[in-house]
């Protein structure tokens, strides 16, 4: 277990200093173009493999958002294909968040909690994959 945590913050720290030079695009900070009525929680999108990183505030109203339209035009967009390798909960760790993405296909990718900030996609806890968030959409809420 020991030998895995260590992997985790291994890759935790390399992406967040491969990260540090990539801006992220403004596009991407005003998600739904609706305001939140109540608190909301930042998701980082990253593709540890380039540095790509975008940050987005989801309302935390259970109402799920296309990642499409939270990513388009940002530094994850590939010509309509958004890769990311991980996500991290950024803020609003103190309203208690859950956040989620699930794909088209009912793929459930998460949670982010308080407790548990950080989400890398795929299957191998050893090597960074890339997964298409075209047809995803994230959502969060308040833990009760």
């Amino acid at each position: 277990m020991k030998s895995f945590t260590t992997i985790v913050v291994t890759a935790l720290l390399a992406s967040l200093t491969s990260a540090l030079p990539t801006t992220p695009d403004s596009s991407a900070l005003q998600v739904t173009k609706r305001a939140c009525s109540g608190p909301g929680a930042t998701v980082a999108f990253s593709n540890d493999m380039t540095g790509a990183w975008v940050p987005a505030t989801i309302c935390m109203d259970n109402i799920a958002v296309d990642l499409p339209t939270v990513l388009a035009g940002s530094a994850l967009d590939q010509n309509g294909q958004y890769l990311a390798s991980s996500m991290s909960l950024t803020s609003g760790l103190a309203n208690n968040p859950l956040c989620t993405v699930r794909s088209a296909a009912g793929e459930l990718f998460g949670p982010l909690t308080a407790q548990s900030t950080y989400y890398k996609f795929g299957n191998d806890a050893n090597q960074l994959q890339l997964v298409d968030l075209a047809s995803s959409r994230v959502q969060c809420t308040v833990q009760g």
